[in-house]
């Protein structure tokens, strides 16, 4: 029996969020290198005397915590996706109800995103609007791996979660936004792009089309 076009839809849509989580996957790494050659570059820089040991305890601290903050990184990014249609978990999270360092986290979360949203411009308006073509009824929130918050906030809370520092990771944030923008748009870049050859349209008033035969995303890499 021939499936149904919103199935063909759905496996499209989960298609995307499995190959942009593919895709990003190998920046934890490269982030992880680079804060770690930038912190002992400047450990090695002459400064005052509680200025270098600073330093020197931030990269000495990096280097223990490195492979928790990337492999939990790796563990929560690829975690099983949650259904696009599953209920928010309460309305918009009282903030009343979270403790302040959960607070200050979610605000240096939503200011990445919101770097990530203006480096993305209209490559991300785009996808959104394919999307929605793939799935009329579900706007992408800040659950779903696409959104720039989901990844931003894994981030942060990663960074915490392994131990370091909230003034640390704000320190480095300079050194953090250039390889995950330039990251974050080429994946964003690509799968638009293949949605647009699958002939998905990014109309606000698109409707859901049935992919061309044959179409599909090519499948993850198995992790190596």
């Amino acid at each position: 029996m021939r499936e149904r076009p919103g199935a063909d839809l759905a496996r499209l849509a989960g298609q995307v969020r499995a190959a942009f989580v593919d895709q990003i996957a190998p920046v934890f790494d490269t982030l992880a290198g680079a804060i770690e050659a930038h912190l002992n570059a400047l450990s090695d820089k002459v400064a005052p005397l509680t200025v270098m040991q600073k330093r020197r305890d931030e990269a000495v601290q990096f280097a223990q915590c490195r492979k928790a903050w990337v492999e939990g990184l790796r563990k929560s990014w690829t975690a099983p996706l949650p259904r696009a249609d599953a209920p928010a978990a309460g309305p918009a999270a009282d903030l009343s109800l979270i403790d302040d360092e959960a607070v200050e986290n979610r605000i240096l979360a939503s200011r990445l995103s919101m770097l990530v949203e203006d480096a993305a411009g209209g490559v991300l308006r785009d996808l959104r609007l394919r999307m929605r073509a793939l799935e009329p009824e579900h706007e992408l929130d800040s659950r779903d791996v696409l959104h720039p918050e989901r990844l931003a906030g894994l981030l942060v809370e990663g960074w915490m979660n392994a131990g370091l520092s909230r003034p640390m990771w704000i320190d480095l944030v300079p050194v953090i936004r250039p390889l995950l923008l330039d990251a974050v748009v080429r994946a964003y870049r690509a799968i638009d792009q293949r949605l647009e050859t699958l002939g998905v349209a990014a109309r606000a008033e698109a409707r859901p089309v049935a992919p061309r035969t044959g179409a599909g995303l090519p499948a993850p890499r198995e992790p190596g």
